[in-house]
């Protein structure tokens, strides 16, 4: 359907099938007021005479969207595509569910996914807006990414990615990209947003080039308009990351880069909620890079909860199982902002901290809660469990307000299980300070920490011992 309204009865399909077809499904300029229905008639969606909403084989692209409104597509198979399985730009509206996509970009094009609205050659573009449903599909054997959303204008009221099952090849030569890769980045003059999100119980497996999940929002463009990825502070404007299971084929191949990674960067705001990812059962596990990322870069605000998740992550030299921070963008004057709680995380298998929490490089703002996890000793280096950095040698005046207690921590190579590092000994710089604690140097900063932690293994203060001070962070 091309330059053609399609009407506010939509257009509805029980099933669309076709095998060699240059494409399956093309929509292009259909208007605003209703949009492309495959409604299928029940079962399970598994192979291509068991899907009732038809199957799509051996095109370019499955399904391509373009100028288009308001798509629902249920129990699809799309197999065998040269470029993405369902691929689209200036959509509004989507939503794939029960579905099969194998094998998507068998000509080894650039970012060719089973599901992709990731045009980017201008740079400001706006590929998909509104609300967004992809849930209960299996999605395998993407050349780049199972489902890869990249805007730079343009709102997403409500994002649905979950209950998914997302799998790649196990060969970097073949894989080259993201479990699932949801970005809203700007321009000088554009800004795309996300209002809330939720990435709820899928399962991510292999992944050996990217990263597991990725989620990533603001404007890297110092002139630009601030993003919005989640508000920050609310109770339900929040990019959810619950539930997930991310693996790595094994210890020898892992995940190429995090696990799930969370940042807003350059100018806007953000708020995540990563969560009860991991069971003891089926751990995040087989990692290269960071198991757990949360970050604020730049002139970002974030407000971010990571809670409940089960680490086993076999990752490479230096790389936590949580790691969360501010850092710079434009330059070490930025004020980038972060408020993190970390609690009741299991954590193991770690080649560097298992948990680390810094402000560096920048003249930041650092409000974190780490509370109830346990942490088991690294594997390399002499090294705390839990770690919190205010300041580097790069840094301005980054600021650390810290909230430890009921931890368990055990530390590598001789180590306390707790380490403490605060750049210079001047207490209004690089500031470093401990809820309630009226201690600023050895051994009243230690004293304190380990009474707060009595299964702390011990705090140790890795550079300054003087010029600590109290904070309220209830």
């Amino acid at each position: 359907v091309a330059s053609t309204t399609i009407g506010a009865a939509h257009l509805t399909f029980r099933s669309i099938s076709a095998n060699g077809a240059t494409n399956g499904v093309i929509l292009n300029t259909t208007g605003a007021s209703g949009g492309l229905k495959v409604v299928g008639n029940g079962g399970t969606c598994s192979s291509p005479g068991t899907c009732t909403g038809g199957a799509i084989q051996n095109a370019a692209v499955g399904v391509s969207l373009t100028s288009t409104t308001g798509v629902a597509i249920d129990r699809m198979l799309i197999q065998n595509t040269t470029s993405h399985g369902v691929g689209g730009t200036q959509v509004n509206g989507f939503s794939f569910t029960n579905g099969f996509v194998d094998n998507s970009g068998t000509a080894l094009g650039a970012e060719a996914s089973n599901i992709a609205f990731n045009t980017t050659a201008a740079g400001t573009e706006t590929n998909l807006s509104g609300v967004v449903t992809i849930t209960g599909n299996t999605l395998t054997n993407a050349y780049y990414h199972g489902v890869d959303i990249f805007n730079f204008n343009g709102t997403i009221t409500d994002a649905t990615i979950s209950g998914n099952t997302i799998t790649s090849s196990t060969s970097t030569a073949t894989s080259k990209g993201t479990g699932i890769r949801f970005i809203a980045f700007g321009s000088a003059t554009t800004i795309a947003n996300v209002t809330k999100a939720t990435l709820a119980n899928n399962v991510v497996s292999n992944f050996p080039s990217a990263a597991g999940i990725m989620a990533q929002g603001g404007n890297g463009n110092a002139g630009g308009p601030a993003g919005v990825f989640g508000t920050a502070g609310s109770g339900t404007n929040v990019i959810a990351i619950t539930g997930n299971r991310v693996a790595g084929n094994s210890a020898a191949n892992r995940i190429g880069t995090q696990a799930i990674i969370a940042v807003v960067n350059g100018r806007g705001q953000g708020n995540f909620d990563i969560s009860t990812n991991g069971t003891v059962g089926n751990p995040i596990t087989n990692v290269v890079g960071t198991a757990i990322a949360v970050s604020s870069f730049g002139l970002a605000n974030v407000t971010a909860n990571v809670a409940n998740n089960v680490v086993v992550a076999n990752n490479a030299v230096g790389a936590q199982g949580i790691g969360a921070g501010t850092s710079q963008t434009f330059g070490a004057t930025d004020t980038p902002s972060l408020t993190v709680t970390i609690s009741n995380n299991t954590i193991s298998q770690t080649d560097g901290n298992g948990i680390l929490v810094t402000a560096r490089d920048a003249t930041a703002t650092v409000r974190a809660k780490i509370q109830n996890n346990t942490v088991a000793a690294p594997l390399g280096g002499v090294r705390p469990g839990i770690r919190v950095d205010a300041g580097n040698g790069v840094s301005v005046d980054d600021s650390i307000c810290l909230n430890i207690s009921g931890n368990t921590s055990a530390g590598s190579g001789g180590s306390q299980g707790l380490g403490l590092r605060k750049q210079g000994t001047v207490s209004t710089t690089n500031d470093f300070g401990v809820n309630g604690m009226g201690a600023t140097s050895t051994p009243g900063v230690e004293a304190y920490v380990d009474g707060l932690n009595p299964g702390g293994n011990g705090t140790l203060l890795i550079s300054a011992t003087s010029g600590f001070s109290n904070c309220s962070l209830p």
